[in-house]
């Protein structure tokens, strides 16, 4: 999995990921990663605040986001912490 933030966010509680169950539930979020009404995601040397993946998209927490009402329930967010663990917990049962 790879996060354009990482460099970005220093504090894994504070950073977060929202996983969808279809690409399409990010689209209202594309305008605010490009920082305009461009609809594409924000593919920048220096990441923005929010960026999007495919199925994911990665913020920091102090960007106020109210995330659940645009993906509404197609989607799930955990901080990257909690990922890490998700992560390490997986690998570790295969």
């Amino acid at each position: 999995m790879k996060n354009p933030l990482l460099n970005v966010a220093k504090d894994h509680s504070r950073h977060l990921v929202a996983f969808v169950v279809h690409p399409k539930l990010l689209a209202p979020l594309r305008p605010i990663a490009q920082g305009n009404l461009d609809t594409r995601c924000a593919r920048q040397s220096v990441p923005a605040p929010l960026t999007c993946g495919v199925r994911q998209a990665y913020w920091i927490a102090s960007l106020n986001l109210d995330f659940a009402r645009k993906a509404g329930a197609g989607a799930t967010t955990r901080n990257w912490a909690t990922v890490l663990k998700l992560l390490a917990a997986a690998q570790a049962m295969s």
